[in-house]
């Protein structure tokens, strides 16, 4: 019995000091960080702000040839007062061979309104070489009547080197 127990941890002792801790891992730990973030104003004193997020866990094994990429764009929509009105997010998985080519595996979205005026009409999201494509159309009712509408395409794109824009 002793014996068998010697041979079984000098050979789990010798797999692995052989194998790196790394080797079929691609990613270690999760970050979320902003990439970008921009402001566009309108005429009526409203403006959105675009926020460009990397949410892929940790950062690529050194030994893999090719590894995921997770992100996000979000649209945030305020009124001339500074009040959010509602957020349109679209999130992309990307499978990334560094250097040569990124491929979009699947786009999702998410709706999150927070005036009660605001409501979403419609809302899609689609995958295309190696975007993320999602377009939403979001309306102003008071009273029953349509007052406002915005309509609004996001694209997250992941390129060769896997940068988000």
């Amino acid at each position: 019995m002793k014996k068998i127990l010697s041979i079984l941890i000098v050979l789990t002792i010798t797999v692995t000091s052989i194998i790196p801790a790394n080797a079929n891992i691609a990613f270690t730990e999760t970050t979320g960080t902003i990439v970008k973030e921009t402001t566009e104003y309108f005429s009526d004193g409203s403006y959105i702000v675009t926020t460009i997020s990397d949410e892929t866990t940790g950062m690529p094994s050194t030994r893999a040839s090719m590894y995921t990429k997770t992100g996000t764009k979000t649209h945030t929509a305020y009124n001339s007062n500074d009040e959010e009105l509602w957020s349109f997010t679209v999130r992309g998985y990307f499978l990334v061979n560094p250097g040569i080519q990124t491929s979009c595996t699947s786009a999702s979205y998410t709706i999150d309104i927070t005036e009660d005026a605001w409501s979403n009409k419609s809302a899609s999201a689609t995958k295309s070489s190696n975007k993320a494509i999602g377009t939403a159309t979001f309306i102003k009712k008071l009273l029953g009547v349509t007052v406002s509408t915005r309509e609004i395409t996001v694209t997250l794109t992941c390129d060769a080197n896997g940068n988000l824009s």
